[in-house]
């Protein structure tokens, strides 16, 4: 089994009388995926880590993954 995982960190700084909202809408349009892909980029998940706690977080989305893994393979 071949995993990869990219994670991108942002701090979304609203500009120019911008909502907080529009800066983190700005969020789905950055994706990170194997060159191969290009023609077809799949989507990324976002992860809201705003007032969250960091690893927790992290080893809840590791979980989801594994799970997801584990459900492939039945």
């Amino acid at each position: 089994m071949n995993l990869y995982s990219a994670f991108i960190a942002l701090r979304l700084i609203p500009l120019d009388g911008a909502s907080y909202g529009e800066a983190a809408e700005y969020e789905t349009y950055i994706n990170a995926y194997p060159l191969s892909q290009a023609d077809n980029p799949p989507n990324g998940d976002y992860l809201d880590m705003a007032d969250a706690h960091v690893p927790k977080a992290l080893r809840d989305k590791v979980a989801e993954e594994q799970n997801e893994e584990k459900e492939k393979d039945k």
